[in-house]
């Protein structure tokens, strides 16, 4: 009655955010609710649980529902959403930040160097968990050297580093066309191997930035 703007937020996600990580992150009902917040005119949706930092996008017609799925601080590059609300234009901008430990480390005279240069510190942490994971998976295939299995466990690395940080746009054909990326095709690992696969594939969107004119919600 006040024209009062709704931001929906939920932890599941509204929308599918990964072709391979879907179970028990999207709502079970989640075309059932989509009918509703379409009906509602509902279409700003902030969600979590898959910590990726990833847009997802559905339309029908002339209208789109936007679910923003905002990585976790637990976890590799440390980001959060931040939402602007113009009342001028009745509309909202979306962008993300980082955690600023380094200067909160160095100002309280803290010594350790994994917190005066944390950037560089959680990249190699986190991407060393994707490198290791990848590698240790490959250990029983045969069909692979260790120099072949490095280079697969190099590629996933990167592409889950840009995966949670939402730079996936950033892969290009350098990417396809390396000779790690290459041999994940005949990888026996199904999950892993489509994993890889879909983070290459996630790339239309620029997922740290969306400009979004709120509809107007109906009751």
């Amino acid at each position: 009655e006040k024209k009062a703007k709704i931001i929906t937020v939920m932890h599941h996600s509204l929308l599918d955010h990964s072709e391979v990580i879907q179970q028990g992150y999207t709502l079970n009902n989640n075309k059932e609710a989509i009918e509703v917040f379409q009906e509602c005119n509902l279409n700003l949706i902030l969600s979590g649980h898959i910590h990726i930092q990833d847009i997802g996008s559905y339309k029908k017609g002339s209208n789109a529902i936007y679910d923003i799925a905002t990585g976790s601080l637990a976890v590799y590059p440390q980001q959060y959403g931040i939402l602007k609300y113009s009342y001028k234009n009745e509309n909202f901008d979306y962008s993300t930040a980082r955690v600023d430990v380094e200067n909160w480390s160095k100002s309280l005279g803290i010594t350790d160097e994994n917190l005066n240069y944390f950037r560089s510190y959680s990249e190699e942490f986190f991407g060393r968990l994707a490198y290791d994971m990848a590698f240790n998976s490959l250990e029983k295939e045969k069909n692979f050297t260790e120099n072949q299995k490095r280079l697969m466990a190099e590629i996933m690395k990167t592409l889950n580093l840009r995966y949670f940080s939402g730079t996936e746009n950033l892969n290009s054909e350098e990417i396809l066309h390396s000779e790690g990326f290459q041999l994940w095709e005949g990888s026996s690992n199904k999950f892993l191997k489509s994993y890889v696969k879909s983070i290459f594939k996630d790339k239309d969107t620029d997922d740290n930035k969306l400009q979004i004119k709120m509809r107007q919600n109906k009751y």
